[in-house]
Parts: C-alpha cells; sequence; structure tokens
C-alpha cells in the first residue's frame, strides 16, 4: 500500500494500540476511545512530514440497507475533507460541503492507525469484508477506500461462523475517520447537511 506500516505493532486487545515510546507508531486509546498521540514523535504530530506521509485520498461510506440518503466523505492527504450527501428519495439530489482540517486528534489517530501491521494486513490482503455481513437483511457495512483499495467492515462476528474477525487496527480506523465526519458536520460550512 501506498502509505508505512511498521511490522512491530501490537494487536492483542480492540481498547489499546500500544507499542514502544520510543516509535513513531506508539499509541494508547483512552477509555473514551480517542488515541493519546501525545507521547508520539516527530511526523505524526501533524506536521508538515506527517501531511506527507498521508495518504492521498482516504475515502469512507456505508454500504447497504434501505436508506433514505447516502454519505460519502473523502480526505485528501489528511487536510482537505469534503462530505457528499446523495439524497435516494429526491432524485438523487445531491448536497456537499467541504473543510480543512488543522491539527486534529483524529487525523493523528488516523495516522496510528495506518502504521499498525493488521491494517497495512488488511489492505495488502485479499480479503474484502471483515465482521458478519448483514447487508442481506438490511444491515449496513463501513467501506474505507485508501490508494485505490477499499475493505468492507461489517458487525462483529460473535458467534456467527463463516466470519473474519475485524482486527482491532480497522475497528481503531473507522472510529476515527467517523469521529471526523461528526466534528466537521458541527462546522458552520456543514450545518446545511443535516442530521
Amino acid at each position: 500500500m501506498a502509505f508505512a506500516c511498521s511490522d512491530d505493532t501490537t494487536t492483542t486487545a480492540d481498547s489499546a494500540v500500544k507499542t514502544d515510546a520510543a516509535k513513531t507508531e506508539a499509541s494508547v486509546t483512552k477509555a473514551d476511545g480517542a488515541v493519546d498521540t501525545t507521547g508520539i514523535p516527530g511526523d505524526f504530530n501533524m506536521g508538515d512530514k506527517a501531511h506527507a506521509a498521508c495518504p492521498a485520498l482516504i475515502t469512507w461510506t456505508s454500504n447497504g440497507g434501505m436508506v433514505s440518503y447516502r454519505d460519502t466523505q473523502t480526505l485528501k492527504t489528511c487536510t482537505d475533507f469534503t462530505l457528499t450527501r446523495k439524497n435516494m428519495s429526491s432524485g438523487g439530489k445531491t448536497d456537499s460541503c467541504a473543510t480543512t482540517i488543522g491539527g486534529d486528534r483524529d487525523v493523528s489517530s488516523i495516522l496510528v492507525a495506518l502504521t499498525r501491521k493488521d491494517v497495512k494486513d488488511a489492505f495488502d490482503g485479499t480479503i474484502k469484508f471483515y465482521g458478519y455481513d448483514g447487508r442481506p437483511h438490511d444491515g449496513v457495512a463501513f467501506s474505507v477506500t485508501i490508494a485505490g483499495k477499499t475493505l468492507l467492515i461489517g458487525d462483529d462476528c460473535g458467534t456467527k461462523t463463516a466470519c473474519t474477525a475485524i482486527p482491532a487496527g480497522l475497528k481503531t480506523l473507522r472510529t476515527h475517520l467517523r469521529a471526523i465526519t461528526a466534528s466537521q458536520r458541527k462546522l458552520p460550512a456543514c450545518a446545511n447537511i443535516t442530521p
């Protein structure tokens, strides 16, 4: 993939993203779900090098479900955010908004997630869907595309068979992409797209 990932990132718990503090990918997921990046040196402090290390484009949306609208979000080089809403019940009418993101903690957290071995392996692998696919029963999957590769993430497998468990790093990535959407929708530029 286009983003660099480290091979020694811990993947043993969904609630923690821990590595050696001396390494670039070091982070800790806090109780509220945010990734604490205060111990991350150098490139991940949202400086010029951090932005240079960002994927050129990250796109996320939902897939499936009988919905009245579908939102698609893009993030270019960790700076330019766009939200586009397609209204399914009004002839495909679209609304959109755009914002510029500064030193957003969730953007830093996305960079941390992309350094995880389980995330790298997922994007480099052949599996397209992680978790339980509820779309045949009006369920919705989370879709994320980076460097032309799309992964779909469903619900936790639980006791279901024929289900590929969702890697902890992908859960973290999904959490912070959703958080970026929520934070940008609160800004005046995106106030016209409700709820």
